[in-house]
């Protein structure tokens, strides 16, 4: 579905069918206390593609979540 489909693409998730959202606030409580950001700049030139993105981690018990990748800006034209 729509929703799960953009969670997973983004790096999230869904919490469907319950009757209560305690246990999807108590999952993201415990994921806002340990996570990092990384950040990256890509060498390629900006030219509208897609790139796709993988992490990969050397951590025992450790994921990674990410986005599947990022649509590069085209380069505007000024007149």
């Amino acid at each position: 579905g729509g929703a799960t489909d953009l969670a997973e693409a983004t790096g999230g998730f869904t919490s469907r069918f319950a009757n209560t959202l305690l246990p999807a606030l108590a999952r993201i409580g415990g994921e806002m206390r340990n996570y990092y950001v990384v950040g990256y700049v890509p060498p390629r030139p900006d030219d509208g593609r897609f790139r796709s993105v993988r992490v990969k981690v050397d951590a025992p018990g450790a994921i990674a979540r990410t986005k599947k990748g990022y649509l590069t800006a085209r380069p505007r034209r000024i007149p």
